[in-house]
């Protein structure tokens, strides 16, 4: 059985092989919002560590043939620098905006110095949200971006952010930890440079680089709902551990939606709360809502995919009641002890 089940953290007896998804319903709204979502797709100046080998490049979940994201940390080193490069997206619309979701993920977060649990965790998630104003038969005005890197929330209105040539917003990423930060006017960080690689949306994705000279990469933009999102339910015990939260019965403006899903990416080696874009708190609301309730309260959405997928499941109470948040200091040490015992188990 995988990490996330022989360490306790999901039982084994829920564990299934991941089944791949039914085929997405192709809706007039479907189309626009994937219009949106590749059209305002950001490119990343991503630094990577003169001795990264690959683990500074953004990837799929399952670049190695598998949904089983226990294993991801040791099969990186085996494609080295040959992944290939992908980022997430997804889209949410009301009738005057788009929520553009774009998430990057790396096997490894890693450091340079030395790893052990708390420091370094298999698996890595960076998400920002874009939006954009709607216009009737137009690709829209860039609002502000939102990102979330090690904890800190920030907005950045449209006009401090660096754009390409076509209006895409710029960002950049660091080394090892891969935290996502917008690109202001001037920002050293992201000039096209040896050292980096600027990766960009591309219907098609580029032939993976063995050294980071500042060229620029196309990714491949991978439908989150269609992937990750399909695979939310804690039966695919090699994606999902338990976390220093558990599970999230996500409970929102409409109070309970959905069944309990997967809130923290499963972990081998080290063992760290690695969070799908659904399971993210921002700074205001529920955990959830940064990602399943971008527009806040009082906005009626005309697309939204996600919560009506979790309506489908259940509603109020036919939903399992949400269980009450740990203390940070309780998750901390629960992710702790978890770590610290999966690392001595790695190690003997």
């Amino acid at each position: 059985m995988v990490a996330a089940c022989s360490y306790g953290l999901i039982s084994p007896e829920v564990c299934a092989v991941s089944e791949p998804p039914p085929p997405p319903v192709v809706t007039p709204e479907s189309m626009l919002a994937d219009h949106l979502m590749r059209r305002w797709a950001p490119t990343y100046v991503q630094r990577v560590d003169a001795d990264d080998r690959g683990r500074d490049r953004p990837t799929r979940i399952d670049f190695d043939g598998d949904w089983d994201a226990s294993n991801n940390w040791d099969h990186q080193a085996r494609f080295g620098t040959e992944l290939p490069p992908a980022a997430y997206g997804a889209a949410i619309l009301t009738a005057t905006h788009a929520y553009l979701t774009y998430t990057l993920y790396y096997p490894r977060d890693w450091s340079r110095r030395f790893c052990v649990p708390l420091i370094c965790h298999d698996n890595d998630l960076e998400t920002v949200l874009v939006v954009v104003e709607r216009e009737v038969g137009g690709a829209g005005r860039l609002v502000a971006v939102r990102t979330k890197a090690h904890h800190q929330t920030s907005d950045t209105p449209a006009d401090q952010i660096q754009r390409t040539r076509d209006e895409r917003p710029l960002l950049h990423v660091e080394p090892e930890g891969h935290g996502v930060a917008v690109c202001r006017r001037g920002d050293p960080r992201c000039a096209a440079a040896p050292g980096r690689i600027v990766y960009t949306y591309g219907e098609v994705a580029s032939s993976p680089p063995a050294k980071a000279l500042g060229q620029t990469v196309a990714y491949e933009l991978v439908s989150l709902r269609d992937t990750l999102w399909a695979r939310r339910s804690l039966a695919n015990c090699g994606l999902w551990a338990w976390g220093e939260t558990g599970p999230l019965h996500y409970q929102g403006r409409e109070g309970r939606l959905g069944w309990r899903m997967g809130a923290s990416l499963a972990g081998r080696r080290y063992i760290g709360g690695v969070r799908p874009p659904w399971a993210i708190k921002g700074a205001r609301g529920a955990r959830g809502d940064w990602f399943l309730d971008p527009a806040g309260p009082g906005e009626r959405y005309v697309y939204n995919p996600f919560l009506d997928d979790l309506r489908d499941e259940c509603v109020g109470a036919a939903c399992a009641p949400a269980p009450s948040e740990p203390s940070l200091l309780r998750r901390w040490t629960s992710l702790g002890a978890n770590g610290l015992a999966a690392w001595i188990d790695m190690v003997l």
